[in-house]
């Protein structure tokens, strides 16, 4: 009989164990759940001499370094949509100046999301369909700096991705380094080579500060 009631109590505590391991185990809060996967960003960056720049691309964005020792002597970094290589644009400091000349070009000041202030510069080659000119001069910069689309870039692309192309620029980092005297003229000084016009009528828009 005694080991009967043992047996009963034994059980009894073996059932309330479980019981309370059970309540404690429900009283655990949900875990949290997985956060949500961050973009993808590539730094694209240049740095030779005194030419320095850094952007940050976004997803589904490659680039490469590209210079041109010749006329035009340029250098620095192409960026495209890795899908559609048609999407291509360059940002290059023009180590022997830039400037524009000519007519039918449309500039407009914008100021872009990191607090950079640039001029647009915009002509559009109505008889090919594509841009003429597009460049985006960075007014602010040590030396001279000019984002431009491709060549062969057409007007319709051009406004599809203009945008996107303001974005990126909105994280450029231009300059870091000390800039040497001979950094080049700044946009409208007569050294250099210029960015030729072809329209009959020259314009300048400067109506206002656009924020981006």
């Amino acid at each position: 009989m005694k080991k009967f009631l043992a047996f009963i109590l034994a059980l009894a505590c073996a059932l309330s164990l479980m019981a309370c391991g059970k309540k404690n185990n429900d009283d655990k809060p949900d875990p949290d759940p997985a956060p949500d996967p961050q973009p993808t960003v590539t730094t694209a960056e240049f740095t030779h001499g005194y030419v320095d720049m850094k952007l940050e691309l976004p997803e589904g964005w490659s680039w490469e370094q590209v210079s041109d020792n010749g006329s035009d002597k340029t250098e620095g970094i192409r960026f495209y949509k890795t899908d559609d290589p048609t999407v291509s644009y360059t940002l290059l400091c023009w180590t022997g100046g830039y400037g524009i000349c000519g007519t039918g070009v449309t500039s407009e000041e914008i100021t872009l999301a990191n607090g950079m202030k640039v001029w647009q510069h915009t002509e559009e080659n109505t008889e090919k369909g594509t841009m003429g000119m597009a460049d985006i001069f960075f007014e602010d910069a040590p030396g001279s700096y000019v984002a431009s689309p491709s060549e062969t870039m057409t007007t319709e692309v051009w406004n599809a991705n203009r945008d996107a192309l303001l974005s990126i620029l909105g994280t450029a980092q231009i300059g870091r380094k000390s800039v040497s005297p001979s950094s080049g003229p700044k946009e409208g000084q007569p050294a250099g080579r210029h960015r030729r016009g072809q329209g009959p009528v020259h314009r300048r828009v400067r109506s206002g500060v656009r924020h981006l």
